[in-house]
Protein backbone atom coordinates (compact mmCIF):
# COMPACT_ATOMS: atom_id res chain seq x y z
CA UNK A 1 0.00 0.00 0.00
CA UNK A 2 1.43 2.96 -1.10
CA UNK A 3 -0.51 5.96 -0.22
CA UNK A 4 0.90 9.20 -1.00
CA UNK A 5 -1.31 12.01 1.02
CA UNK A 6 -2.58 15.03 -1.49
CA UNK A 7 -2.13 18.39 0.82
CA UNK A 8 -4.47 21.08 -0.53
CA UNK A 9 -3.39 24.89 0.64
CA UNK A 10 -6.14 27.87 0.39
CA UNK A 11 -5.14 31.31 0.82
CA UNK A 12 -7.16 32.90 3.63
CA UNK A 13 -8.01 35.52 1.15
CA UNK A 14 -9.62 33.26 -1.49
CA UNK A 15 -11.61 31.37 1.08
CA UNK A 16 -12.99 34.67 2.84
CA UNK A 17 -14.12 35.56 -0.82
CA UNK A 18 -15.75 32.68 -1.90
CA UNK A 19 -17.60 32.30 1.64
CA UNK A 20 -18.95 36.41 0.87
CA UNK A 21 -20.27 35.47 -2.71
CA UNK A 22 -21.85 32.42 -1.57
CA UNK A 23 -23.81 34.31 1.36
CA UNK A 24 -24.44 36.61 -1.10
CA UNK A 25 -25.54 34.56 -3.40
CA UNK A 26 -28.51 33.09 -1.40
CA UNK A 27 -29.59 36.40 -0.27
CA UNK A 28 -30.04 37.43 -3.81
CA UNK A 29 -32.60 34.19 -3.77
CA UNK A 30 -34.27 34.85 -1.42
CA UNK A 31 -34.80 38.63 -2.07
CA UNK A 32 -36.26 37.40 -5.94
CA UNK A 33 -38.03 34.57 -4.29
CA UNK A 34 -39.88 36.97 -1.58
CA UNK A 35 -40.17 39.85 -4.20
CA UNK A 36 -42.21 37.83 -6.93
CA UNK A 37 -44.32 35.03 -4.94
CA UNK A 38 -47.27 36.19 -5.06
CA UNK A 39 -49.41 34.84 -1.86
CA UNK A 40 -52.93 34.96 -2.70
CA UNK A 41 -53.27 33.70 0.82
CA UNK A 42 -52.78 36.91 2.38
CA UNK A 43 -55.07 38.65 0.62
CA UNK A 44 -58.26 36.44 1.05
CA UNK A 45 -57.23 36.80 4.82
CA UNK A 46 -57.67 40.73 4.86
CA UNK A 47 -60.46 40.88 2.78
CA UNK A 48 -63.14 41.31 5.28
CA UNK A 49 -66.99 42.23 4.02
CA UNK A 50 -69.99 43.51 6.21
CA UNK A 51 -72.21 40.31 5.17
CA UNK A 52 -75.01 41.09 2.57
CA UNK A 53 -75.78 41.51 -1.04
CA UNK A 54 -74.61 44.86 -2.59
CA UNK A 55 -75.18 46.04 -5.87
CA UNK A 56 -73.91 48.29 -8.78
CA UNK A 57 -75.72 49.77 -11.63
CA UNK A 58 -74.72 49.79 -15.18
CA UNK A 59 -76.31 50.44 -18.52
CA UNK A 60 -75.93 48.15 -21.30
CA UNK A 61 -77.35 49.83 -24.60
CA UNK A 62 -80.39 51.74 -23.47
CA UNK A 63 -81.31 49.04 -20.90
CA UNK A 64 -80.23 49.42 -17.38
CA UNK A 65 -78.73 46.50 -15.46
CA UNK A 66 -77.80 46.11 -11.62
CA UNK A 67 -75.23 43.66 -10.83
CA UNK A 68 -75.60 42.16 -7.18
CA UNK A 69 -72.30 40.71 -5.20
CA UNK A 70 -73.53 38.60 -2.44
CA UNK A 71 -70.90 38.17 0.24
CA UNK A 72 -70.39 37.09 3.82
CA UNK A 73 -67.69 38.31 6.64
CA UNK A 74 -65.01 36.35 4.94
CA UNK A 75 -65.81 35.68 1.11
CA UNK A 76 -67.90 36.57 -2.13
CA UNK A 77 -70.39 33.75 -2.18
CA UNK A 78 -72.10 34.78 -5.82
CA UNK A 79 -72.30 36.91 -8.55
CA UNK A 80 -75.31 38.56 -10.55
CA UNK A 81 -76.69 40.11 -13.08
CA UNK A 82 -80.38 40.95 -13.25
CA UNK A 83 -82.52 41.99 -15.62
CA UNK A 84 -81.25 39.06 -18.37
CA UNK A 85 -84.57 38.35 -19.99
CA UNK A 86 -84.27 36.73 -23.66
CA UNK A 87 -84.20 40.09 -25.44
CA UNK A 88 -80.49 41.02 -23.70
CA UNK A 89 -79.52 37.73 -24.15
CA UNK A 90 -80.32 37.89 -28.32
CA UNK A 91 -79.28 41.62 -28.44
CA UNK A 92 -75.91 40.98 -26.34
CA UNK A 93 -75.31 37.28 -26.60
CA UNK A 94 -71.99 37.52 -24.92
CA UNK A 95 -72.95 38.98 -21.62
CA UNK A 96 -74.58 35.71 -20.36
CA UNK A 97 -71.72 33.77 -21.09
CA UNK A 98 -69.49 36.70 -19.70
CA UNK A 99 -71.23 37.00 -16.42
CA UNK A 100 -71.10 33.35 -15.89
CA UNK A 101 -67.28 32.76 -16.39
CA UNK A 102 -66.78 35.97 -14.26
CA UNK A 103 -68.95 34.46 -11.29
CA UNK A 104 -66.91 31.03 -11.47
CA UNK A 105 -63.37 32.46 -11.32
CA UNK A 106 -64.22 35.21 -8.92
CA UNK A 107 -66.08 32.30 -6.26
CA UNK A 108 -62.85 30.31 -7.34
CA UNK A 109 -60.05 32.66 -6.46
CA UNK A 110 -61.62 34.88 -4.74
CA UNK A 111 -59.99 37.73 -6.12
CA UNK A 112 -61.45 40.03 -8.57
CA UNK A 113 -58.50 41.33 -9.78
CA UNK A 114 -57.39 37.19 -11.21
CA UNK A 115 -60.18 37.71 -13.54
CA UNK A 116 -59.17 35.91 -17.01
CA UNK A 117 -61.00 38.00 -19.61
CA UNK A 118 -61.13 36.24 -22.96
CA UNK A 119 -60.25 38.28 -26.05
CA UNK A 120 -63.70 38.01 -27.86
CA UNK A 121 -65.29 40.01 -25.04
CA UNK A 122 -62.70 41.73 -23.46
CA UNK A 123 -64.86 45.22 -23.23
CA UNK A 124 -67.80 43.22 -21.95
CA UNK A 125 -65.75 41.97 -19.33
CA UNK A 126 -64.07 45.27 -18.79
CA UNK A 127 -68.24 47.13 -17.39
CA UNK A 128 -68.75 44.31 -15.61
CA UNK A 129 -65.65 44.23 -13.83
CA UNK A 130 -66.08 47.69 -13.06
CA UNK A 131 -69.71 47.25 -11.94
CA UNK A 132 -68.46 44.25 -9.48
CA UNK A 133 -65.56 46.24 -7.98
CA UNK A 134 -68.09 49.09 -7.42
CA UNK A 135 -70.43 46.73 -5.85
CA UNK A 136 -67.44 45.47 -3.23
CA UNK A 137 -65.60 48.56 -2.29
CA UNK A 138 -69.52 48.77 -0.79
CA UNK A 139 -69.19 45.62 0.92
CA UNK A 140 -65.67 46.32 2.47
CA UNK A 141 -65.92 46.63 6.14
CA UNK A 142 -64.50 49.97 7.50
CA UNK A 143 -61.71 48.86 10.04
Amino acid sequence: MNSNPKIVVFQLKELIYTIIFVILGILLILLLVFMFLHNSEDEETNASYVPGTYSSSLTVGSMPMEVSVKVDSERIVDVSLSPVGDTIETVYPQLKVSIDSIRTQIIDTQNPDDVYMTSDSQYTYAVLMDAIKTALDKAKASD
